[in-house]
């Protein structure tokens, strides 16, 4: 029977549904430390994936949004070394699909999570239902002012609806983003 599971999921890596923009929902918290402070805050929004076309720089993004402030801002890699999706083998039949954004030094975000086959609009993708996320930032807003601590953890989970919608549209990364662009400002939300 793990045969049989494996040999199915190797097939779908390979089919071309797997080419679909995979848009997860994500939840963020994020602890700031620095300038005298210690802060929580959470951001939401979306991470888009495109790991067959991965590493084009095209191939991720995220659409953060701060709800308190009822804003968004879209962030897309300048160069393909600025992340990168792997799948790993766990053994046992288990793989796991890693994104890592890369920043400097003591910077990144990665997101983990185990593959499956999850319904999709033209069939089954492999790939996570749920994403980890875990990472940290250290920056200064200005060259002479105080250092900032970033710590992220959260999670990223699978949105059927906006990645059928981006499947049943053909929608490529581009068009996936301006749709959910579309959808904040509809609901009141600017731009960043």
């Amino acid at each position: 029977m793990k045969t049989i599971l494996f040999l199915i999921a190797a097939f779908c890596l390979l089919s071309p549904v797997q080419a679909d923009i995979l848009i997860y929902k994500q939840n963020i918290g994020i602890t700031r430390t620095g300038g005298g402070d210690i802060s929580k805050s959470k951001t939401t929004g979306w991470t888009l994936l495109d790991p067959i076309n991965a590493p084009e720089t095209n191939a991720m993004a995220i659409v953060a949004v701060d709800a308190a402030l009822r804003t968004f801002i879209v962030e897309k890699p300048a160069s393909t070394n600025d992340f990168e999706i792997q799948t790993l083998d766990a053994g046992t039949a288990k793989t796991y699909t890693v994104l890592a954004i890369y920043g400097g030094g003591f910077r990144g975000m990665t997101m983990k999570g185990l593959d499956r086959l999850i319904r999709h609009s033209s069939g089954t993708v492999t790939a996570p239902r749920s994403l980890a996320v875990n990472g940290s930032d250290i920056f200064q807003f200005a060259t002479d002012g105080p250092l900032y601590f970033d710590e992220y953890k959260g999670t990223a989970t699978f949105d059927v609806v906006n990645s059928q919608i981006a499947k049943a549209e053909n929608l490529d990364m581009d068009g996936a983003i301006q749709k959910l662009r579309e959808i904040l400002i509809a609901k009141g939300f600017v731009e960043n």
